[in-house]
């Protein structure tokens, strides 16, 4: 009988995150601002999540929120 090791799936969870910056240049989140939302299994509810969250902040010109994607290991 043969045993064969699978190696877990490499899937992606998603994320939002941001905040208020200091300046346009968008180096240095303002303490106490940062605001993570996530984890999303899938790209398109962070994509929506993120067009919520900046839609109500647009006229703040250093707010800023990107999705960033986090590899992650599936359980068999």
């Amino acid at each position: 009988m043969s045993t064969q090791h699978q190696e877990p799936a490499i899937t992606q969870q998603y994320w939002v995150v941001g905040g208020t910056y200091e300046t346009l240049d968008f180096e240095h989140l303002v303490q106490g601002t940062e605001r993570v939302f996530g984890p999303f299994a899938r790209i398109e509810d962070a994509k929506n999540t993120w067009r919520r969250v900046t839609e109500t902040t647009r006229c703040q010109a250093t707010v800023r929120y990107t999705i960033a994607a986090e590899p992650t290991r599936a359980l068999h």
